[in-house]
């Protein structure tokens, strides 16, 4: 899990995300990232992650969840720039495995302009296959 520094924690903080940033989107996931002005009273980045009912029951949607934190929580260090990121899941989410779901935010991120991998593996390689 992310440090709490580093998430969106109050409703008006998503709300301000929405409003003023842009959305990506995949099969999976879709992310609206807002690059705001730089501040000495927060954290480079922030994120928040919704997943909504229409993805499963309450044992399906935290495993979605963790799922997704932990692929960022993975290349969260190479990220550029400073922005607010919210992670809204999609009903195919809930069907997808752990590597679908890495490349899933690793895509978006690119997409994003905020992803630059340092020679090192994303989190969809990490994963040993069995």
């Amino acid at each position: 899990m992310l440090p709490k520094l580093e998430r969106l924690t109050r409703s008006w903080q998503y709300e301000e995300v929405f409003r003023q940033g842009k959305p990506y989107r995949q099969r999976l996931l879709v992310l609206h990232v807002w690059r705001r002005p730089a501040s000495v009273d927060r954290p480079l980045r922030q994120s928040g992650f919704i997943v909504s009912k229409k993805v499963g029951g309450a044992v399906v949607r935290n495993a979605v969840k963790r799922r997704i934190n932990e692929a960022y929580r993975l290349c969260r260090q190479e990220l550029q720039g400073e922005a607010a990121l919210v992670w809204i899941a999609r009903p195919a989410a809930a069907t997808a495995d752990y590597r679908q779901l890495a490349a899933a935010v690793t895509d978006l991120l690119t997409q994003a302009g905020l992803y630059a991998p340092d020679n090192h593996h994303s989190p969809a390689e990490l994963v040993t296959s069995s």
